[in-house]
Order: structure tokens, then C-alpha cells, then sequence
């Protein structure tokens, strides 16, 4: 008998026809409607996701919080996707896309006690042929997703193994009826339909996600009470989870067929709308992620502790706010004209913080290195440290410029003494267009 799990769900976009505190607070409402429906419907589940709206239920509304985690420990709440916000899967590096996974799973470890191992992307505008490898290592064994269409991307069925250049692989499933959520008056037809369609994937259990989405909302009273059931007893249906799915589907994984390459396209035009707030994003993007932003080797060696110089700069707030940008409205679409400024100059108010937070650590690398490599420093030595940013050791340009206490720009041979990410230490010639060997 074909399986219908029901996955209620609230999918919410922080910034679109609203700012991010209407959207936050939106989680807030949205969550206190479910939990006052869980106590009416005991056999109603919930997934949500975003570690970003748990934070903020956390901060300002303790005691939703609180119920929130009653819920888990019952095992009728479920928490996916493992990021920070659901972000697109097209724009963003592959540093950001990792880092999504390190913010938000090590926030559901510390503040809910649980490790989601679903991802879950309702909203993205496609996805990337990397994204199955990035999953594999933040721990992620299933993916569910939405776009692109069938009508954008023809795929061997609605449940596949995606799998990516390296070999890893997610089991995986696309949104074959509707969308993610569903309107108050949709579901008897959005049933009749998965029930006529479902005929022909080959498979017993079927995901079918049920809710008001886009602003929030969740299910509603009328679509918990929808009497479909009743009327077709060949189809089992249930209210379940996505990790619940994905368990159930899992017994039928060794005869699905697997997928390789990239999830695209779809809505091309939004990659080519705002490009003021793409040009914006990418340089806060990577402000952070230039590796004098990162940890330098003298201080990696001793756990990033620091002996004379300041400690490596912390860039939470710096990363968060990266993090909080790439959903789909906000980097990839535009959102409404207020929103769009607003997001443009939070990106450009990222960036200029990662660079005050670069520019305070280089120069206590500058004491430390100089401290560390023999007598402290004298008036006018210069101590540099370059990290090397590649996996192996190679030859590279080194161009330096300093300013002399007379203000005078000097380029003249010096020899300092280098240590590269890869652990080598040299003395090497500095000076414009010299090649060295890190």
C-alpha cells in the first residue's frame, strides 16, 4: 500500500516583502500557532528549520522556546536542514555553504540536543553539482528540495541518489505536485493528485509537504482536518517528518537510480536582477574568507593563543551576518526597493568590519612573528608573515609595500624569516616581482 507522509512545514523568508524583524518575529507567531495545534491534534508533526529563527525565539521568546524543545524530546517536532538559513546553492562559495552547516548544526548541538541529518532546501533556485559533497561532509545522508521544475529538468523520478565528481551521494527527492506549502483550500486536489501521479514512480512511500508558507503560517486547523483520509482507504496517510521519510524510504534506496551533475536552472533572471546587492554580497563574502583573516600559522601552532600580539580576530558577528544574507529573496531575487538598499548596505557594513578586524590582527602578527624569531624587534625591522593559502607548496609572486617613518614608499630587498600554512620556514628575498618557494 502507497504511503503518504504528510510534512507540515512553515517555510519563511527573512527579508522579502519585509525586513528581518518582521521575519524573525513572524517565526516567532508562526511556531506558537503550531505548538497551540499540537496540543489540539496529537498526532500532528512539524519540521522546521534555520538555526537563525531558533536563535531568535531563544533571545526574545524564551518560553516558545521552551515548548519547542517539550515537542522534540516527544519526537513530534522536527528539526532539518542543519543551516543557518536556507540559503541558494548557486552564488554563494563553497566556504559560506560549508560554514552554514558548522553555524547551524553546532547551534541545534548546543541549544536542542539534536543533529539533523536532512537537508532541506524548499526555496533554492536550483543547486549546484558540488552541493552533494558539501552535504556528505556536514553529515548529511538526505535532501529535499523543490526546484528546478519537471518542466526545467527532466529527472529519472521524484526520488534518486544524487551523486557528485567524488563519488559522494545524498538520497534524495524533488517536489513532483505543487509546491512546498499549499493554500487552505488545496489539499483535497493536491492529494487526488499525488495519488493519481504517484502510480507511476515506483515507489510505496511518498512525501507530500503540507502548509500556509512563504510568510510563515505552518498547517492550518482546516488542512489538519481535511477528511481525505476517510475517503480513500487504498493510501495510507500519516503526519510524519523528512528524517521519518527518508527512513521509510530508505528501504526501497538500493533500486533507485542515481543523478550526476548539477540541479538547474530555473528563474535565470534573478541571478541578473540587483546586481548592486550581488556585488555588495560577494565582497563581504569575502572579507572574511581572505586568509589573513584566518587564524596565522605562528598562532595556529599554539591553538590560535597569542603571546605578545592581540588574539586572531573574532569574526562571528562578521560571518553571521554572511551567513543571514544568501536566502533566496534577498541575494539571488530582489526583494522590495527598502529592502534592497537596506540589504546593500548591511553587506558593505560586513565588509568594512572583517576589514578592521584584518587589519587590528596584522598588526599583532607583525610583534609576535618578530618576538618569536629571535630579539624583539628593533626600531625600523619589519616582521612578515605570509601564509600560503594553496594545499601544496609552490612558487608565487610576493609583492610588499611599507612605508618608511619618513613616509618615503620603499620596494628594496629584505630577508625575513617565513612560515607557510604548509609548516616550511625559510629566509627569503623579498622585493617587487621576486618568485620564491614558500
Amino acid at each position: 500500500m502507497t504511503r503518504f507522509h504528510i510534512i507540515t512545514n512553515a517555510h519563511l523568508d527573512p527579508v522579502w516583502l519585509w525586513d528581518w524583524r518582521e521575519g524573525l518575529n513572524e517565526g516567532i507567531a508562526t511556531c506558537r500557532a503550531v505548538l497551540d495545534l499540537m496540543n489540539e491534534f496529537p498526532e500532528l508533526k512539524f519540521t522546521r528549520g534555520e538555526a537563525s529563527v531558533y536563535e531568535h525565539i531563544e533571545r526574545h521568546a524564551p518560553e516558545t522556546f521552551a515548548r519547542i524543545r517539550e515537542k522534540i524530546a516527544e519526537g513530534r517536532w522536527e528539526v532539518a536542514g542543519g543551516n543557518y538559513v536556507q540559503p541558494d546553492t548557486n552564488l554563494p562559495a563553497t566556504e559560506v555553504l560549508a560554514r552554514q552547516f558548522r553555524r547551524g548544526l553546532g547551534y541545534f548541538r548546543r541549544a536542542l540536543g539534536v543533529r539533523p541529518v536532512a537537508a532541506w532546501a524548499a526555496d533554492s533556485f536550483g543547486h549546484s553539482a558540488g552541493c552533494p559533497a558539501i552535504y556528505a561532509a556536514a553529515g548529511m545522508k538526505y535532501f529535499a528540495f523543490w526546484r528546478p521544475f519537471a518542466s526545467e529538468l527532466a529527472l529519472p523520478g521524484p526520488a534518486f541518489w544524487w551523486e557528485a565528481a567524488g563519488g559522494e551521494r545524498v538520497l534524495s527527492w524533488r517536489i513532483q505536485v505543487g509546491w512546498y506549502g499549499s493554500t487552505r483550500a488545496e489539499i483535497p486536489g493536491r492529494l487526488d493528485a499525488y495519488r493519481e501521479e504517484s502510480a507511476q514512480w515506483g515507489v510505496e512511500n511518498v512525501m507530500v509537504p503540507l502548509g500556509l508558507g512563504n510568510h510563515g503560517g505552518g498547517p492550518s486547523r482546516a488542512q489538519i482536518e481535511a477528511g481525505w483520509r476517510g475517503q480513500n482507504r487504498d493510501v495510507e496517510v500519516v503526519f510524519s517528518t523528512l528524517h521519518g521519510f527518508f527512513e521509510a524510504l530508505s528501504a526501497e534506496a538500493a533500486r533507485l537510480p542515481v543523478f550526476r551533475g548539477e540541479l538547474n536552472f530555473t528563474l535565470r533572471g534573478c541571478y541578473a536582477s540587483a546586481a548592486s546587492v550581488k556585488f555588495a554580497y560577494r565582497r563581504a563574502e569575502n572579507a572574511p574568507c581572505k586568509p589573513s583573516a584566518q587564524c596565522p600559522p605562528s598562532r595556529a601552532a599554539r591553538g590560535g593563543k597569542h603571546r605578545h600580539g592581540p588574539p586572531a580576530p573574532d569574526l562571528g558577528e562578521a560571518w553571521d551576518a554572511v551567513l543571514f544574507t544568501p536566502f533566496t529573496t534577498c541575494c539571488p531575487a530582489r526583494p522590495s526597493s527598502r529592502r534592497w538598499r537596506a540589504a546593500r548596505g548591511s553587506a558593505r557594513r560586513n565588509t568594512t568590519r572583517a576589514r578592521g578586524e584584518r587589519r587590528a590582527e596584522r598588526a599583532g602578527v607583525a610583534v609576535d612573528t618578530a618576538s618569536r624569531h629571535g630579539r624583539p624587534a628593533r626600531r625600523r625591522a619589519r616582521a612578515v608573515v605570509e601564509p600560503n593559502p594553496h594545499p601544496s607548496t609552490g612558487r608565487w609572486s610576493l609583492r610588499r609595500r611599507w612605508t618608511s617613518p619618513a613616509g618615503r614608499v620603499q620596494n628594496k630587498p629584505d630577508a625575513v624569516r617565513s612560515r607557510c600554512a604548509t609548516g616550511g620556514r625559510a629566509a627569503v628575498p623579498v622585493r617587487r616581482g621576486k618568485q620564491f618557494r614558500a
